[in-house]
């Protein structure tokens, strides 16, 4: 993984070119246009990297994690049968970034803590469901594989947390973002599905504590990898259409 200190302040764009990011390197590459590819002309031979001049993703994206013991591998491949989509390669990964964090939190016996940091509440344990699966069932976790199919979400299309910490009498769900803001417009918005009906029923058989949580800024494992331009860390995106810049 590449951290800030390996890669340049700045990057020479072209308008057809675009340069490495990793500090001394003088490979040039054709620059991308329009939707990020990892394809050999973007290829950094030396670095093993695709580039393209608003980020980079890693050939093998084991490149871009922290955690990959045999016990990881194991769990991430379980992960793969519930996940519905997998950017992990890329240096502003989100995905990349849950798990570099929260597998680090967990292995260290860590997850207590941060609970407790923001329910205000200690737990005996604290599982950790990994975007949607969950370790305990080896396999969706059943409480959100129900509400989907109570809300009528379609197979493949369900709703899917980065993470939810399941403690004794809370639930923290949790959405991690990187250079993204938090806004997600729906790609049908007219289908509002059961969502309104079933929450009405649901919010007033049970009662509910709702906990707003502020941008968490500690961290130190999201700050491995990433390179920028001319723009902090959150500003540094693709560009949705034409060429990246």
């Amino acid at each position: 993984m590449f951290g800030l200190g390996n890669l340049k302040p700045r990057l020479n764009v072209t308008d057809h070119h675009v340069e490495c990011p990793v500090n001394g390197c003088r490979v040039r590459v054709p620059r991308q246009c329009r939707v990020f590819k990892p394809d050999p002309r973007f290829l950094c031979s030396d670095h093993r990297i695709y580039i393209s001049p608003s980020t980079f993703e890693y050939e093998n994206k084991l490149d871009n994690l922290l955690w990959t013991s045999a016990e990881d591998l194991a769990l991430l491949s379980a992960i793969r049968g519930a996940k519905r989509e997998s950017r992990m390669a890329r240096d502003n990964s989100e995905d990349a970034l849950t798990w570099n964090v929260f597998r680090h939190l967990e292995k260290t016996g860590a997850l207590r803590d941060y609970s407790a940091t923001l329910t205000g509440r200690s737990s005996s344990a604290v599982d950790v469901v990994y975007w949607s699966y969950s370790q305990r069932h080896r396999g969706g976790w059943p409480e959100l594989v129900n509400a989907r199919r109570e809300f009528g979400e379609s197979p493949g299309r369900g709703s899917e947390p980065d993470l939810i910490l399941i403690a004794d009498d809370a639930l923290l769900w949790i959405e991690a973002k990187l250079t993204a803001p938090n806004v997600t417009v729906p790609s049908d918005p007219e289908n509002k599905k059961k969502y309104v009906t079933v929450v009405s029923r649901l919010v007033w058989k049970r009662k509910w504590r709702i906990l707003p949580v502020e941008e968490v800024n500690h961290q130190p494992a999201a700050c491995q990898g990433g390179h920028r331009r001319n723009a902090p860390w959150a500003r540094v995106s693709g560009s949705p259409s034409g060429c990246m810049r």
